[in-house]
C-alpha cells in the first residue's frame, strides 16, 4: 500500500511540474506578443520595463495556477485538473425569434470568443450549481492559451465598496512585490485587448451591492473597448448594468450528464453502475431535471458512491451528500479507512454545528470569511450548543479535511459551495427556531421586507421540502390573500361581463401581478412590462432614485416572436418581490392554483392584434372601459391571447392564477391552521 501511495504522489508531483511548465510557456508568449508592445510605448528604462514584465508574468502565472485546477465535492477538496472534468457548457441568449447559442469549447470550428462579435459585454445569469464559475475558469484558461484577449479575473466577493476597480486590479497585479502603478494599469487596459471576468455578483454583501455596481459602471466607462463577462444568480440589482447581453446556461443534455458521471472515476465501476441504474429507474422522469445541473450530478455521484441509492429530491441529495462526506471512506487506503474527526463529534452533533455555522455565515452576508471571523463564530457555537469546550482549530481542520464542507481560498475560508450554506440555513430555520421566530424570518426577512427574494430562493426551495406547512402558512397564504383582495378590485365594471370568462380571468391575474404597456411602432407590437410588488429594499430604492433618468432594467431586454413575424420586446423595469420567484417555487412544487396554457383554448392564436391599435400610441394594460384594447369582446380576447402566448417566452413564470383554485387553497390552509391549534388545545 505504501508503494502505491508513493507512486501516486510521484505521479502527482510530475504532473504538477508539467502543468507549471505549460503555464510558464503560455505566460511568456503572452508577455512577448501582447504585453511588451504596449509597455514599449511607456518610454521607460530597460530596467523598469523588465521589472514590469516580471510583475505581470508573476500575476498571469498565478492566474493560470489558480484556474487550471478545480475543487469538487466528489473529491473532497482534492484539486483536479479542470480539463479532466469540464463538460462543454452552452450559453443561450433568450431570443426565441433568433436564438443565440454558444457551446463553450475551444476548437477551430467553434471558437468560444465568437460570443463577443455582437456584444462586448456579456452577463451569464443562472441558478445554483449550473457551472458559472467553472465556465469562467475555462474561458480564462483558453484566453491565456490563445494569448488574446488578455484575461483578468475579479472575484466580486473580494471587492471593497470603497475601492476603485483599477486600484483593486493594481493591488492584485502587485501582490508579489510588484512595481506597477495605477496609471500604468489604466494605460494597459485602454491600449490592450483585455477580457475582464467578473465572477459572482450575487456573492457581494447586500449592503455593498449598490456601491460596487456603481464602481463597476465607472470602470466600464474608462475601458469602453474592453470585453466583459459577469456571472451571477438572478438579482434585482443586475438591472443596473446597461449594455450587457444576458445569457443563461443551457441545462445539460442527458448524454452530457452521463459523460460527467463517467469523468468522476474514469468510466469505472461506480459510474457504470450509476448510469445503468438511472437508465432502468422507473422514476427517471422525476430525476431528469436534477441531471441537468452539474452540481447536483456531482452530489448524485457522491451519494451513490456512499449508499448505492438514487435520491429523487434536491433536499435528499444534500442530506445524503452530507452523510456521505461525514462517513466517507478513503479509497486510496483500501476503502476501509474513515478519516478521523479531530472534534470527535458524531454525525448528529456535526450536523447541528453545520446548521449553526450556516446561519452565522448567512447573517454575515459574506461568502468568504477570515480565520479570525471563522474562529469567533465557532467559539460562539461551541458555547451555545455543547457542554464541553470545542477547539476552533479542530473544527476548522474537520471542515477542511474530514467533512469538507469548507475550503480554503488564499488566507480566507468559504463554503465548498454556496448551496450547502443555503441547505443548512433552511435546516436551521426548520429545526432550531420556534414558531414565532420562523414566522419572523420566513415572512418578514426572506420575503416581504426585502427586495432580494431571488437571493433567497434556494433557501426557500429547500425549506418548502423541509416544512411545507410553515411555508404555506407564512409565505403562500399572505401572498394569495393579497392577490385575492386585489383580484376582485380589477375589471369589476359590469361592462366586462360580456368578455370571455377564461380570458377575463387571465387578464385579471396579469393586471394584479404585472404592469404592462403596449405600443404599436410601424407594423410591430411592443410590450413594456414590469412586475408589481408591494415592498422594496432601501438599497434598491436609493439606486433607482440615482438612475431614474432611464429604465432601471433596460439591460434585461428579452425578445419573443409570434406567428406573423411580430416582435415583442419586454423591458423588465422592476422585478417581483413575491411574484415571480415565489410563483416559480409554487409552480415547481405543483401547488394547484394555476391556469396552464394548454388548458386555455387557443381560439385567437395567429390573429394580428396590432390591427386594432393605432400606431405610435402607448397604452397601458388596465381595466379602463374606454381603452382601445378593451373595446369589445373580440379585441379583448385577441390582446389577451397574444399576451398569454408571448408572456411565458419572456419570463418563464406562470402569472395566470385560477381564482377558484386560489380560494380553495386559502380555505385549506386556514383549516390546517385551525386544526393545528385544536390539536394543541386537545393535548
Amino acid at each position: 500500500m505504501d508503494n502505491i501511495e508513493t507512486g501516486l504522489n510521484f505521479a502527482k508531483d510530475t504532473l504538477a511540474i508539467a502543468i507549471k511548465a505549460t503555464g510558464t510557456t503560455l505566460v511568456k508568449r503572452l508577455i512577448e506578443n501582447k504585453i511588451r508592445p504596449i509597455i514599449d510605448n511607456f518610454f521607460m528604462s530597460k530596467n523598469d520595463t523588465d521589472k514590469m514584465e516580471r510583475t505581470l508574468a508573476e500575476y498571469f502565472q498565478k492566474s493560470y495556477n489558480s484556474n487550471v485546477y478545480i475543487n469538487t465535492i466528489v473529491f473532497k477538496n482534492t484539486p483536479k485538473l479542470l480539463e479532466e472534468l469540464y463538460i462543454p457548457l452552452t450559453i443561450v441568449h433568450p431570443i426565441p425569434s433568433k436564438v443565440e447559442k454558444y457551446k463553450i469549447l475551444d476548437d477551430s470550428e467553434n471558437d468560444l470568443f465568437l460570443i463577443f462579435e455582437s456584444c462586448l459585454k456579456l452577463m451569464i445569469v443562472d441558478t445554483a450549481g449550473m457551472g458559472k464559475s467553472t465556465l469562467l475558469k475555462y474561458i480564462m484558461l483558453k484566453a491565456l492559451e490563445r494569448g488574446a484577449p488578455i484575461p483578468i479575473n475579479i472575484e466580486l466577493r473580494r471587492l471593497d465598496p470603497e475601492t476603485d476597480i483599477i486600484d483593486f486590479i493594481t493591488r492584485e497585479i502587485n501582490l508579489l512585490d510588484g512595481v506597477i502603478k495605477k496609471e500604468q494599469v489604466t494605460k494597459l487596459l485602454k491600449e490592450g485587448e483585455f477580457l475582464i471576468l467578473l465572477d459572482g455578483y450575487d456573492e457581494i454583501r447586500e449592503i455593498d451591492k449598490t456601491k460596487i455596481a456603481l464602481k463597476i459602471q465607472e470602470f466600464i466607462k474608462i475601458t469602453p473597448d474592453t470585453k466583459y463577462i459577469l456571472t451571477s444568480r438572478e438579482e434585482v440589482s443586475l438591472s443596473s448594468f446597461y449594455g450587457f447581453k444576458i445569457f443563461n446556461i443551457e441545462p445539460l443534455a442527458l448524454q452530457d450528464a452521463f459523460s460527467l458521471i463517467k469523468k468522476y472515476d474514469n468510466n469505472n465501476l461506480v459510474s457504470k453502475n450509476l448510469i445503468e441504474m438511472l437508465k432502468n429507474d422507473v422514476h427517471f422522469d422525476s430525476l431528469r431535471e436534477l441531471l441537468t445541473n452539474p452540481l447536483l450530478i456531482s452530489l448524485l455521484y457522491k451519494t451513490f458512491q456512499y449508499r448505492e441509492e438514487i435520491p429523487y429530491k434536491k433536499l435528499i441529495f444534500y442530506e445524503t451528500a452530507f452523510e456521505a462526506l461525514f462517513n466517507d471512506h478513503d479509497y486510496t487506503k483500501g476503502g476501509a479507512y474513515v478519516h478521523e474527526k479531530k472534534t470527535e463529534l458524531d454525525i448528529c452533533d456535526f450536523r447541528k454545528l453545520a446548521r449553526e455555522l450556516g446561519w452565522a455565515t448567512f447573517k454575515l452576508d459574506k461568502n468568504e470569511i477570515s480565520i479570525d471571523e471563522l474562529t469567533n463564530i465557532l467559539i460562539k457555537i461551541s458555547n451555545k450548543c455543547f457542554d464541553y469546550h470545542l477547539k476552533a482549530s479542530m473544527v476548522i481542520d474537520d471542515l477542511l479535511h474530514s467533512v469538507p464542507l469548507f475550503c480554503k481560498d488564499g488566507n480566507n475560508f468559504r463554503w465548498v459551495h454556496k448551496s450547502f450554506m443555503e441547505y443548512f440555513v433552511a435546516c436551521y430555520i426548520h429545526n432550531d427556531l420556534n414558531t414565532e421566530q420562523k414566522k419572523l424570518i420566513l415572512k418578514s426577512k426572506l420575503v416581504l421586507n426585502n427586495n432580494s427574494i431571488r437571493k433567497y430562493v434556494n433557501i426557500l426551495d429547500f425549506y418548502y421540502d423541509l416544512d411545507n406547512a410553515s411555508f404555506r402558512k407564512f409565505i403562500v397564504l399572505p401572498f394569495l390573500l393579497e392577490f385575492s383582495n386585489k383580484y376582485v378590485q380589477v375589471f369589476s365594471d359590469s361592462y366586462f361581463n360580456m368578455m370571455d370568462k377564461v380570458y377575463l380571468q387571465c387578464r385579471k391575474s396579469m393586471l394584479v401581478l404585472l404592469n404592462i404597456e403596449i405600443e404599436r411602432k410601424k407594423d410591430e407590437l411592443t410590450f413594456l412590462e414590469s412586475y408589481k410588488y408591494p415592498y422594496r429594499g432601501r438599497a434598491e430604492t436609493e439606486f433607482l432614485n440615482k438612475e431614474e433618468k432611464r429604465y432601471s432594467g433596460k439591460t434585461w431586454t428579452t425578445w419573443a416572436s409570434e406567428s406573423g413575424g411580430n416582435c415583442i420586446e419586454g423591458f423588465i423595469k422592476e422585478t417581483s418581490i413575491v411574484g415571480g420567484p415565489l410563483l416559480r417555487i409554487m409552480q415547481n412544487k405543483r401547488i394547484d392554483i394555476f391556469i396552464f396554457k394548454n388548458s386555455i383554448y387557443p381560439c385567437y392564436i395567429g390573429i394580428r392584434p396590432e390591427c386594432f391599435i393605432q400606431k405610435n400610441r402607448m397604452l397601458r394594460i388596465d381595466d379602463d372601459i374606454n381603452s382601445e384594447i378593451n373595446k369589445n369582446s373580440d379585441i379583448f380576447s385577441y390582446i389577451t391571447a397574444y399576451l398569454i402566448i408571448s408572456h411565458g417566452k419572456t419570463t418563464g413564470y406562470n402569472f395566470f392564477l385560477d381564482i377558484d383554485k386560489v380560494g380553495s387553497f386559502i380555505e385549506r390552509i386556514n383549516e390546517e391552521v385551525e386544526n393545528e391549534e385544536l390539536d394543541v388545545l386537545d393535548f
